[in-house]
């Protein structure tokens, strides 16, 4: 038993290796590095979402309300992305939201974030862009999280943090271009130009920054913060009727364009947490707040507002728990075997440290 044992570590260790070898030979490999698809690849996988059962049409409304909507989901991107001059002079991995129809329930929008290949530094990111088609009355939880990071000033570590909403669907909640994912998120981030570097201590009190609100399927969050320092996973204890206001919310502020460019990023008055307490004010109709990422669980936990917690740590257990959970949701193709690797990340800040990960 032992011999079989060192053997298996053998093999293991040698897998390792040779992978490993290979991946540093090739310095394109980003994180997620087999998922570098051309474009003709991307719209195949497009054309072809619609014969999986990613759909599952058994489980769509009926009604012509929702029938008239779902037409143009899969058409908008298909043949290229009519947004891209819009914002050729920003940073790839943000934009705002478009609605493009709505009746009783049913919300469709374009430019959900469904999954990014991160690069080394922000300018090459590579996020492919989905349209949706939302029924807020199959949200069936809300859960905020809040993914840490350790930053550096001279000598001292500071923790710092960055939250977002994540809201939970029941079966037809939300159609994408792909076909149905079981969650959004919606997360407010600085409007970077290119040539911008995000530095919430040196530009976070000088009003630099305008915002915008990223909303993104679950998979997609969760693929960023696999390099964190752990994400705090906070489930709300919201009601039906909550639930839905705090999602309809969240909607209205992230189409809020003339609110995201005018009320600029502040590292203690507007930022990411901030924005978010905001959106659950309303929902609730009784002010809460928090801007230090360390007291929101102290915060929501005063307040009434937690049903569960859970803590995870990055990488492994974001990916488990991503794998766990999210097993029925649409995405891009993907190889068996994916490597990721992504080299010391630039920001104003300093620079992050070099994360690797294999999963098979």
């Amino acid at each position: 038993m032992r011999f079989i044992n060192s053997l298996a570590l053998t093999i293991k260790t040698c897998l390792f290796l040779f992978i490993f070898s290979t991946a540093c030979a090739d310095s394109a490999l980003l994180l997620g590095g087999p998922l570098t698809l051309s474009e003709s690849e991307k719209k195949q996988s497009l054309e072809e979402a619609t014969l999986t059962d990613y759909v599952r049409e058994a489980t769509l409304p009926l009604d012509p309300e929702y029938a008239e909507l779902r037409a143009d989901i899969g058409t908008v991107y298909l043949n290229s992305d009519p947004y891209v001059q819009q914002y050729e002079d920003f940073l790839p991995q943000n934009r705002y939201i478009e609605k493009t129809g709505e009746a009783g329930n049913y919300i469709r929008f374009d430019n959900l974030r469904f999954w990014t290949e991160w690069g080394v530094n922000e300018s090459i990111h590579k996020p492919t862009w989905s349209s949706a088609l939302v029924d807020t009355s199959k949200v069936k939880k809300a859960y905020i999280l809040v993914n840490r990071f350790v930053e550096k000033i001279g000598e001292m570590d500071l923790r710092v943090g960055h939250a977002q909403v994540l809201f939970e669907f029941e079966d037809g909640g939300v159609l994408t271009d792909y076909g149905q994912v079981g969650g959004i998120y919606f997360s407010y981030e600085a409007m970077l130009k290119k040539g911008q570097v995000f530095s919430a201590i040196k530009s976070g009190l000088s009003q630099t920054y305008e915002g915008t609100i990223v909303v993104g399927t679950r998979n997609d969050i969760f693929h960023k913060t696999e390099v964190s320092a752990g994400v705090d996973l906070i489930e709300l204890d919201l009601n039906q009727e909550q639930l839905k206001s705090h999602l309809e919310n969240a909607f209205a502020t992230a189409l809020d364009k003339r609110y995201l460019k005018t009320n600029k990023y502040n590292l203690f008055a507007h930022q990411c947490i901030t924005v978010q307490f905001e959106i659950l004010t309303k929902a609730l109709g009784k002010r809460i707040h928090e801007w230090y990422p360390s007291s929101v669980y102290v915060t929501l936990e005063d307040a009434g507002l937690i049903e569960s917690y859970e803590y995870l740590e990055a990488p492994s257990e974001v990916w488990q728990y991503a794998l766990k959970h999210f097993s029925d949701d649409a995405q891009i193709e993907m190889n068996p075997t994916d490597l990721v690797m992504r080299p010391a990340i630039e920001s104003a800040d300093g620079p992050r440290n070099p994360f690797l990960g294999i999963t098979f």
